[in-house]
């Protein structure tokens, strides 16, 4: 992925052209299941598996992985782990309150029949289940524990570089800087591999900063055109008024 284009840039257009071709007949192909799909629960309802849980929240996936490499979720046959709260529809840079966003959702699945699926979603599912589209027997490594530093002592610097760039971050753990968490872009800049500004936030910030101190550079004068530049304008105006008065009493 070179990439993402928040849907914050796209919204208002995209509700424009629909607003104005409200009239165009667009056959619905999407089954009330495919729509609940972006908010949390979507999935359990769409997979009808009676041992299956839902969790949201990048931090609460995280420790709920962790207890199942402790084993302690052998009973559950399907984990629903939605890194943003509420599902995608709590993601970065969206348009709409998450917990609006997902009653409307909800609305949307139900008048499309959210307990069925179109006949051609259930003839591609066919299809794909003999492909074995959906298995998967390669086994699933973990990546390495990152690392800070190979030496001991520089690695406790750059914790406590670290430390020093969380306590800058807005600490929301968003993911609009690509990130999942804050500490993670921390530990990103720290290695090299991001910088400061990448944080949304803290850009934006710096931004407006150099917006208002253009401001103010553009309302002072240089110093050629201090004092004795108006010195010279009000000189110059008073002798058009003199001529001006001249040519009048003439």
């Amino acid at each position: 992925m070179d990439g993402a284009i928040p849907f914050t840039t796209l919204y208002g257009d995209l509700k424009h052209v629909i607003e104005s071709r409200s009239s165009l007949d667009i056959p619905q192909k999407s089954s009330g299941l495919g729509i609940g799909w972006g908010r949390a629960g979507g999935e359990n309802v769409a997979i009808k598996i009676e041992d299956s849980m839902l969790v949201d929240g990048i931090h609460n996936v995280a420790a709920l992985l962790e207890e199942i490499e402790m084993n302690k979720l052998s009973d559950i046959d399907y984990i629903e782990a939605m890194a943003c709260p509420e599902g995608c529809v709590g993601g970065a840079l969206t348009v709409e309150n998450p917990f609006v966003a997902r009653v409307k959702i909800r609305k949307l699945a139900e008048k499309f029949k959210d307990q069925d699926l179109r006949p051609f979603v259930v003839e591609l599912g066919k299809k794909l289940s003999k492909e074995d589209f959906f298995e998967s027997t390669q086994k699933v490594t973990a990546k390495p524990f990152l690392q800070l530093d190979s030496n001991l002592g520089m690695a406790i610097k750059k914790m406590e570089k670290v430390e020093e760039i969380i306590e800058q971050l807005p600490g929301l753990d968003c993911g609009a800087c690509g990130a999942p968490t804050c500490r993670s872009l921390a530990e990103d800049i720290v290695q090299g591999q991001a910088q400061l500004t990448d944080c949304i936030i803290l850009l934006r910030e710096e931004l407006e900063g150099l917006a208002k101190n253009l401001l103010v550079l553009a309302q002072k004068r240089p110093p050629a055109m201090g004092e004795s530049y108006m010195k010279v304008k009000k000189e110059e105006k008073t002798d058009d008024t003199q001529r001006d008065s001249g040519e009048t009493t003439m």
